[in-house]
């Protein structure tokens, strides 16, 4: 895989390199768990959205691997700044929308995404001034 470095020497991800190098979803899933946890969130990003695409093509649109690795990405987006705090609502709300179609109730991944959901309404609701009011439950999902 042909890697850019930073000044930090770490490698960088294109999402053209992270693609001909033909990776596993399984690889660029744990890679990009490495990078969140380094910090890099925007390699993260790339490699969390290569790993969706892997996974629905090998096994579709609402499939639990697919849902849980939406939620990452919403958490990614909701650690980038203001400027994606909506699209990570959004993202949560995909993954919402399948773990509520294809997992029990009660299920702990729903119940984590929908935490984590609700950590970021409460926090948009701050910034204006606002107690929390919504929450993951009064959004349609059906």
């Amino acid at each position: 895989m042909r890697q850019e470095t930073t000044s930090q020497n770490s490698p960088t991800y294109s999402t053209k390199t992270i693609r001909q190098a033909g990776l596993s979803a399984d690889t660029t899933y744990s890679l990009a768990e490495g990078k969140f946890k380094d910090g890099r969130l925007g390699d993260a990003l790339n490699l969390y959205n290569e790993t969706l695409r892997l996974q629905r093509e090998q096994f579709g649109r609402n499939d639990p691997q697919v849902a849980r690795t939406l939620n990452d990405i919403a958490v990614t987006l909701s650690n980038m700044g203001e400027a994606y705090e909506v699209s990570a609502l959004q993202t949560f709300r995909e993954a919402l929308l399948i773990q509520r179609r294809i997992l029990p109730i009660g299920d702990k991944d729903t119940a984590v995404t929908a935490k984590n959901m609700s950590i970021l309404i409460d926090e948009l609701n701050k910034k204006k001034g606002k107690r929390p009011q919504l929450h993951p439950a009064s959004y349609d999902i059906s």
